[in-house]
C-alpha cells in the first residue's frame, strides 16, 4: 500500500530532469542517473524491516533524482521538494556524498553515507544513528520507479 501511494505521488508530482553531463560520471554514478528512485524499505542490522513511519528512518523515505551534472533533488513521499544540491559517489563505489543547498546556493549540510548496493535496479545505503556504534544501523533501500511500475 505504501509503495502504491508513493508511486502515485511520484508520477503526479515529479518530472524527470535530464541534464547534460558537466563532469564524467564514474561507473557507480552512471547507475544512478536518468532514473527516479523510490525508497522501498528500511532494514535494520538484524535484517528486520522497519516501518516507513518509524522515527529512526522516516526522514530517509521519499523520492530522489540524481542528474548527470551532479545535482540532485529529493522529495517527500507526497512529492514535496525536500532537498536539492550536489551529489557524487566515490570512484570505488563505497560512499555517496550529498551537499544540500538552500535556493540561494548556500550549503545546508554535507552528508556522507556508506553504500551497500549501487546497481541499475537497486540503490541501498547504510545509516548509523550513533557513529560510534557500527553494530546498530539501517539499510535504506531504493528501487527505480520504472521497475516498480513494470512490476504492478
Amino acid at each position: 500500500m505504501y509503495i502504491n501511494k508513493l508511486i502515485f505521488a511520484t508520477v503526479a508530482f515529479l518530472s524527470i530532469n535530464t541534464a547534460f553531463a558537466a563532469d564524467k560520471l564514474n561507473q557507480y554514478e552512471d547507475q544512478m542517473v536518468n532514473k527516479v528512485w523510490i525508497t522501498t524499505d528500511a532494514i535494520d542490522a538484524k535484517n528486520q524491516a522497519i516501518a516507513p513511519s518509524d522515527k529512526s528512518v522516516n526522514n530517509f523515505f521519499g523520492i530522489a533524482q540524481y542528474n548527470e551534472d551532479h545535482t540532485f533533488k529529493m522529495y517527500t513521499p507526497e512529492g514535496k521538494l525536500k532537498l536539492s544540491g550536489d551529489w557524487s559517489i566515490s570512484d570505488d563505489g563505497k560512499n555517496r556524498v550529498i551537499t544540500a543547498k538552500r535556493p540561494d546556493g548556500t550549503v545546508l549540510f554535507t552528508r556522507t553515507v556508506e553504500n551497500v548496493a549501487v546497481k541499475a535496479d537497486e540503490y541501498t545505503y547504510r545509516i548509523y544513528p550513533d557513529t560510534n556504534n557500527s553494530k546498530v544501523y539501517f539499510d535504506i533501500v531504493h528501487k527505480p520507479l520504472s521497475d516498480l511500475l513494470s512490476a504492478n
